[in-house]
C-alpha cells in the first residue's frame, strides 16, 4: 500500500508539473518535482476523494449490487451502513476545501473560465451528494445508495474533464511557441538548401540574354527611363556585390522613389543568376566602350 501511495504521489506530481510550464526549465532534481503546494493539494484531494468514493462504493455494492448481503443481520447492516456512510460523508464534506486549494495553487497559465465553471459544477454535485449521504445516515436506509454512487462517478468525471482543460490551456502557449520555433527552423533549413542549390548552379549567358530579352526589356533600358530606372543608374552599386543583385531579382522590393515596385518574375535560380551575370557583363562592356571612345 505504501508503494502504491508513493506511486500515486509521483504520478500526481508529474501531472502538476505539466500544468506549470514555467517550472519545466528549473525542475532538474526529484525534490523539485515532488514538492509544491499544488502537488500537496492535488494529492490530498485524491486521497480524500478515494476514501469518500470507497464509502459510497461499499454502500452500493453491499446493499444494492448484492441483494443477498442486504439480508444479513440488522446489527451488521447498521454497522456497515454507519461506517461506510460516515466515511463517505466525512471525506465528501471536505472536498470543496481541496477544490479551492487546487484553484489557488494552480499556475496562472492553466486557469480559464471553464476551470471555474467545472469546479462550480463539481461543488453543486458535491452538495447533492452530501445531502444524500446525510439522508442515508439519518434515516438508516440504503435506498439512496445508487444515487450516491452515481453522483460520485459524476464528480470524478467532472474533475477529470477539469484537469484536461487545465492541461490543454497550460501547454497551449508552449505548443504555439514550439510550432513557431519549428517554422523558423524549417525556413532556415529551406533557405540553406536554396543557398547551397544556388551555389551549385552555373551561369549561362545565353539563358541570361534570353531572360533579359523576354522579361527585362519591357520595363528597362540601359540609358533611358521607361517603366523602371535606367540600368546605367542602378547597376553600379551591384558591381562589387553580384549576390545583392541576385537577391533583389529573386525578391524584388521598392527602392527608388518615383518608380513602381518591380514585380515578382517567377524565375528559376539558374535564370536569376544568369540574367544577373548578363546584366553586369553588359554594363561593364558599355562602360568599357564608353571609356575607350
Amino acid at each position: 500500500i505504501s508503494l502504491l501511495l508513493l506511486g500515486y504521489f509521483i504520478f500526481i506530481a508529474t501531472g502538476s508539473l505539466i500544468l506549470d510550464p514555467g517550472r519545466w526549465a528549473i525542475v532538474n532534481q526529484l525534490n523539485k518535482l515532488l514538492f509544491s503546494w499544488n502537488v500537496v493539494a492535488r494529492y490530498l484531494h485524491f486521497l480524500s476523494a478515494s476514501l469518500a468514493a470507497s464509502g459510497a462504493a461499499l454502500i452500493f455494492f453491499f446493499f444494492i449490487w448484492n441483494k443477498e448481503r442486504a439480508k444479513s443481520e440488522p446489527e451488521y447492516q447498521n454497522f456497515v451502513l454507519n461506517w461506510a456512510g460516515g466515511l463517505a460523508f466525512a471525506f465528501a464534506f471536505i472536498q470543496p476545501l481541496f477544490i479551492f486549494w487546487n484553484l489557488i495553487t494552480l499556475s496562472d497559465v492553466a486557469l480559464t473560465s471553464a476551470i471555474f465553471w467545472m469546479s462550480g459544477l463539481a461543488l453543486v454535485l458535491l452538495l447533492f451528494l452530501c445531502l444524500s449521504l446525510y439522508k442515508i445516515l439519518s434515516e438508516k436506509s440504503y435506498s439512496r445508495g445508487t444515487q450516491v454512487f452515481a453522483l460520485f462517478v459524476l464528480v470524478f468525471l467532472v474533475m477529470i474533464v477539469n484537469d484536461h482543460l487545465a492541461r490543454e490551456h497550460a501547454i497551449e502557449n508552449h505548443s504555439d511557441f514550439l510550432i513557431h520555433r519549428s517554422e523558423e527552423i524549417e525556413r532556415k533549413l529551406k533557405s540553406e538548401r536554396e543557398l547551397k542549390m544556388a551555389e551549385s548552379i552555373k551561369v549561362d549567358m545565353e539563358l541570361g540574354k534570353y531572360v533579359f530579352t523576354t522579361h527585362c526589356l519591357s520595363c528597362h533600358r540601359f540609358d533611358q527611363k521607361i517603366v523602371g530606372p535606367p540600368y546605367d543608374q542602378v547597376l553600379p552599386k551591384y558591381i562589387q556585390d553580384q549576390n545583392a543583385l541576385i537577391q533583389f531579382i529573386r525578391k524584388p522590393r521598392k527602392v527608388n522613389e518615383g518608380y513602381p515596385p518591380m514585380p515578382q518574375l517567377g524565375l528559376s535560380e539558374k535564370e536569376i543568376k544568369s540574367v544577373a551575370a548578363y546584366l553586369l557583363q553588359q554594363y561593364n562592356e558599355r562602360k568599357s566602350n564608353s571609356t575607350n571612345k
